[in-house]
């Protein structure tokens, strides 16, 4: 295993989080498109936590 000085680590961990919200952020992205593509095709409906019990229950 190779040890890194510590500035090293702390330079790799900062680009590896970095990394990590950049992914998350396309992932989120990706999401909303989908979502607002359900939406345009009318798969999608948006309400209240009371009217999707009322749908579930119907």
């Amino acid at each position: 295993m190779i040890a890194y000085p510590p500035d090293d680590q702390e330079a790799i961990i900062e680009i590896i989080r970095r990394r990590m919200i950049e992914q998350r952020r396309r992932e989120i992205a990706a999401n909303a498109q989908m979502t607002l593509q359900a939406f345009r095709e009318r798969r999608a409906s948006y309400g209240t936590v009371d009217d999707l019990r009322r749908e579930l229950e119907a």
